[in-house]
């Protein structure tokens, strides 16, 4: 009977084979962008553009660390026939997303086109999505809007839209609203018409102004639209 040698049937038969194949692997996927926090260094409002920094640093095969290069990208904005958007300022923060093809096309039409290159995961291809991670929330609303100390916000719930600038709040509701300050009007104001004394088609307005004290100065009394009585 001849000998049989037996042959190992797995390729990475060596540990340094193995460690050769992770650090080729590594180093493909080092050449990947998929996402990655930023730092803004400089914002166009008018082009939509901004200027960033990746907040990861990038690790050198000898280990060293370093500062990634600048990025100019468009800055996503929410919305379609209303959009909101956010004036950016240097050391703001958001993610960076990357395409997974060449959106340079696609950018100058803003409708399906064909990849202007091959590449892909690229760092030309990014868009710049704003995001706060610090900015106090104390609010219970199921929508708000408000600047990092939660002193000016915009609160929405199924029963009440809230306004608040400070210790002001105006609240919208299906009752009316209601202001907790001082209120200032320039120019003219209305009030709701409504029957009065039971006559039919005889409707009166009545309307008051208001010093800044919030003090009653005058008030003027409109019936079926002509002015009646000013007390």
């Amino acid at each position: 009977m001849s000998d049989v040698s037996i042959v190992n049937a797995n390729p990475l038969s060596t540990e340094s084979e193995l460690f050769a194949l992770q650090d080729l692997l590594r180093s493909i996927s080092a050449q990947i962008s998929v996402c990655m926090p930023a730092v803004v260094q400089e914002y166009d409002r008018v082009s939509n553009t901004v200027k960033v920094r990746p907040a990861v640093k990038y690790i050198r095969n000898d280990g060293i660390t370093e500062s990634r290069q600048i990025i100019t990208m468009p800055v996503v904005r929410f919305g379609s026939t209303f959009t909101v958007s956010f004036s950016l300022k240097q050391g703001d923060l958001g993610l960076i997303f990357f395409a997974d093809r060449d959106c340079y096309n696609f950018l100058k039409t803003l409708a399906e086109a064909d990849p202007n290159t091959r590449r892909v995961h690229a760092v030309e291809d990014g868009f710049f999505l704003p995001f706060n991670l610090s900015t106090a929330d104390n609010t219970t609303a199921d929508v708000s809007i408000q600047n990092a100390d939660g002193s000016v916000k915009v609160e929405m719930t199924t029963e009440n839209l809230t306004l608040t600038n400070g210790e002001s709040t105006l609240v919208f509701n299906a009752n009316g609203a209601s202001v907790s300050k001082n209120v200032s009007v320039a120019g003219n104001t209305e009030s709701a018409t409504y029957s009065t004394g039971g006559v039919a088609g005889l409707t009166t307005q009545i309307v008051e102004i208001h010093d800044v004290s919030g003090a009653t100065k005058q008030t003027l009394t409109f019936t079926n639209g002509l002015l009646t009585q000013v007390s």
